[in-house]
């Protein structure tokens, strides 16, 4: 295990300046090749919060998993075991860590979640900001870092997650589109260019679409290819190759299982009058 690490002058005592909480560390952690770190509550007296980096890992809670991907957010309480966990090769983690008399009432009294997906990205500034000037004793700075640690804390509020959701809802739809004619095309590929878990982009996309972005790419190549069917003269062939088939067979057998028709006999439904899209020829096969 790595760590970078940054905190206060001294840990063993709260800053003599009345605050409800005050800064007690913050840096960047990092498990290898499914790598594994325990660390017993009792020498825990701080919230600690935690940001997905890069990787995928699993923080375990009283038993239950939590997998934290790029992204993600998750804090524990003063008290609590830690137990992380490196699902992937790497895994990073930014953390800050923050203590005194009403740390822990400020997270459960602004009722954050504990485990959030999808959080946005802590921008680099704010923890640039508490790694210079943790170990400043001045009272403004003291107080600073509690402001900053608050503006963190809003990166991880789920308030914003509506906003966050139809967004990705948005990216995912388009890159479908824009891809369709891509045999690789599927959910894996989707979760790699949106950075994104499978559980996570397959549950806030069939909230805000209505079914699964498996089924969504399937749909939109059946209503692709039997749009081209009917409505142009483009070749069987150039009409697989378009809806992401690398053969003509595989696009047939798509097309009837969906229809009960042959691409053939959807073209007849045309009603004759296909113009060739562009670029075609009317060449048929």
């Amino acid at each position: 295990m790595a760590q970078i690490m940054y905190y206060r002058s001294d840990i063993t005592a709260l800053p003599p300046i009345p605050m409800p909480f005050y800064a007690y560390g913050t840096g960047i952690s990092e498990l290898h090749d499914r790598g594994v770190l325990k660390k017993n509550g009792r020498v825990n007296p701080f919230v600690e919060l935690m940001f997905g980096v890069d990787g995928i890992g699993e923080i375990v809670l009283y038993g239950q998993p939590f997998q934290l991907h790029p992204g993600d957010s998750f804090y524990y309480l003063p008290g609590e075991d830690h137990l992380h966990r490196s699902l992937s090769s790497s895994w990073h983690v930014r953390w800050v860590c923050f203590d005194g008399p009403l740390a822990e009432a400020v997270m459960l009294s602004c009722r954050y979640p504990r485990y959030r997906q999808l959080a946005q990205p802590v921008p680099e500034r704010l923890f640039r900001e508490l790694e210079h000037n943790i170990g400043d004793d001045d009272p403004v700075q003291v107080r600073r870092m509690a402001a900053v640690i608050m503006e963190i804390l809003a990166y991880s509020d789920g308030a914003a997650s509506g906003v966050r959701s139809e967004l990705l809802t948005k990216r995912c739809s388009e890159f479908i589109v824009a891809h369709l004619s891509d045999p690789q095309l599927d959910v894996g590929m989707l979760c790699d260019e949106l950075k994104v878990s499978r559980s996570t982009l397959t549950q806030i996309f069939t909230a805000r679409m209505g079914c699964a972005p498996g089924r969504y790419i399937r749909d939109h190549r059946m209503a692709h290819g039997i749009a081209l069917l009917r409505g142009t003269s483009l070749p069987v062939n150039e009409i697989a190759h378009r809806c992401g088939f690398a053969e003509a067979r595989s696009f047939s057998r798509f097309i009837r299982r969906g229809t009960r028709l042959s691409p053939l006999e959807l073209r007849k439904q045309g009603g004759g009058n296909c113009a060739p899209a562009s670029g075609a020829t009317k060449t048929e096969s």
